[in-house]
């Protein structure tokens, strides 16, 4: 038996700027965002970066952006670096068996084969279906969302944080003031 999701590749830009301190701290706090959105299979490797599996490929797009915003967020507060989110998310069938040490499955390939063309590229963010449908769709919304993160401020960040969180502008602004 076979359920679609998602399958999150990525890896910290600019870790070794941020400190031996700042990387697990940025690290904790990416796991916090993991699980609010109820991301499973959660590993990660060579310190700085991740995979995770989200039975919604809606929320794995939301995902994304919260971790891109967790991480630009972090990176100033912590270490005052310009730091980003380099993401690949594929979307697919994943038998329900798959566990983090078995998953040897073609969602979970394509996400880490989408992560090394964007190491090759100046895209953070990468998005892809098992059976190839949608592409066009889907390197549209990639790169335009890719485009409007790269550009965000510390505060643009802060505050697309909490509407991602589902928060109103009253309830934002009242955070962000006091």
């Amino acid at each position: 038996m076979n359920k679609t999701g998602a399958v999150l590749t990525a890896d910290i830009v600019n870790s070794t700027r941020l400190g031996s301190k700042a990387v697990p701290a940025m690290v904790t706090a990416l796991e916090k965002v993991l699980k609010q959105y109820k991301a499973t299979m959660i590993s990660f490797y060579r310190g700085d970066s991740f995979q995770c599996y989200t039975n919604d490929p809606v929320i794995s797009f939301k995902l994304a952006l919260a971790l891109r915003t967790e991480v630009r967020i972090l990176g100033r507060q912590l270490a005052d670096t310009d730091t980003d989110i380099r993401i690949s998310i594929a979307i697919g069938s994943i038998p329900v068996s798959v566990t983090p040490k078995t998953a040897q499955h073609l969602t979970f390939k394509l996400s880490g084969i989408g992560l090394d063309r964007l190491e090759k590229s100046e895209l953070r963010m990468h998005i892809q279906s098992e059976q190839g449908v949608g592409m066009l769709t889907f390197t549209a919304i990639s790169q335009f969302a890719d485009h409007l993160l790269s550009g965000i401020t510390f505060k643009q960040a802060e505050v697309l944080k909490y509407l991602l969180q589902g928060l109103n502008q009253t309830e934002i602004i009242l955070l962000i003031v006091s």
